[in-house]
């Protein structure tokens, strides 16, 4: 694969004016949300039904690789409504609900989100790492009901099952401890009709925990609004970057990307997942993080993209050794500042790649400042452009 052509700044932006003002999905107007006028994509979706929409014309495309499986766009929105069934006409859930996930990262954690949001809940992503006290502060402040776990979590997770009156959902395993199989409640249920539930764009989809300084993690509510404005800005970013490189996709026909991070932060959910699903992007997928298994994932999928916290791109040079990585386009860091020489050291190391760096807040649904491209090689301690 060629090295990704760099169009210059002036000309992504010089194209992002030309597609607001000719391109009626990215027309901006005005709003008045909560007493407050606000700037808004006019056209956009009215909540995350309507994006999730834009991916099922994906169909059977490979979506998501986990451990030797492979998951369709088809199949995991099968699986989507499914899930959306059971939760709603099997466990009552209904519009406003808080329902949260406690696992590492698995396709049924995509799956679950979607289903959650579809109905009108709140889907509420809590840190995989935490353990028993985390989970109990987290899940007592949010008032979810309902958590689907993972093995790992359920053993923290039933210590106080009683005590907070919790419905626990148990994905790939067996367990003392848990109510229901999350297989077993996609298998004997029907899939739901998702567009019957009225969900405006200010109503809440999610909390997102994220820690501070001090104290406990604060729970951090986000809107459908916020959400898709984000998205929608990251999708006008991308098309212009392809209308500045002459219409050609800068990562090729075939893109993919690396999860090497958790789902339960917002670069996860929102930058690599939802952004994937809208794309039609593939996405390999990783229990955990492990740079020389990422090596070989990015050449045995043949990925376009990769992104991680500046350590993990640091530590895939030293994984990738002698071995080549041709299809690598983009590294991509987020959650911490990455060092200058580490960008001039990806660049030597993979040469068809163009680092980049993004720096922005759960409160923002990630959405925030960005570097990349000609810019970041020219200014490597930069947080960019917002």
């Amino acid at each position: 694969m060629t090295p990704a052509a760099i169009p210059t700044s002036d000309a992504i932006a010089a194209s992002a004016l030309k597609l607001i003002v000719e391109n009626p999905f990215f027309k901006i107007g005005a709003a008045r949300i909560r007493g407050n006028e606000y700037r808004v994509f006019e056209n956009a979706p009215r909540n995350l039904v309507g994006v999730f929409a834009l991916g099922v014309p994906h169909g059977e495309k490979d979506f998501i690789y986990y451990e030797g499986e492979v998951w369709t766009h088809a199949r995991l929105w099968s699986e989507t409504r499914r899930f959306a069934t059971a939760l709603s006409e099997g466990l009552g859930v209904k519009k406003g609900d808080r329902v949260a996930i406690a696992m590492r990262n698995f396709p049924e954690w995509c799956a679950a989100y979607m289903a959650i949001i579809a109905l009108g809940a709140v889907v509420v992503p809590l840190n995989a790492w935490w353990k028993t006290e985390e989970l109990r502060y987290a899940l007592k402040d949010c008032g979810a009901k309902i958590v689907i776990v993972d093995d790992k979590r359920l053993d923290y997770v039933r210590e106080f099952k009683k005590a907070l009156g919790l419905t626990l959902i148990l994905v790939r395993a067996k367990g003392e401890g848990a109510d229901y199989a999350y297989a077993d409640l996609v298998a004997k249920s029907g899939p739901a009709d998702l567009s019957t539930v009225d969900i405006d764009p200010d109503d809440d989809f999610s909390i997102y925990y994220t820690s501070g300084s001090t104290g406990n993690p604060k729970g951090v509510i986000l809107t459908h609004r916020g959400a898709i404005t984000t998205l929608m800005s990251w999708t006008l970013i991308m098309a212009a970057i392809t209308d500045a490189n002459g219409g050609k996709p800068l990562h090729g026909d075939n893109p993919g990307v690396l999860l090497g991070i958790p789902l339960f932060h917002v670069t996860g959910s929102h930058a690599i997942f939802m952004m994937s699903w809208i794309l039609g992007r593939r996405m390999a997928m990783v229990y955990r993080w492990d740079a020389r298994a990422a090596v070989d994932l990015i050449n045995r999928h043949r990925l376009t993209n990769f992104v991680g916290v500046p350590n993990q791109s640091f530590e895939l040079i030293e994984a990738a050794g002698s071995t080549p990585m041709p299809t690598l386009l983009d590294i991509g860091s987020g959650g911490a500042k990455r060092p200058p020489e580490h960008v001039f050291r990806l660049k030597e190391k993979f040469p068809n790649a163009n680092p980049a760096s993004g720096y922005g807040l759960t409160e923002t649904n990630a959405s925030g400042c960005v570097i990349s491209l000609s810019d970041y090689q020219k200014r490597p301690d930069s947080t960019g452009r917002p």
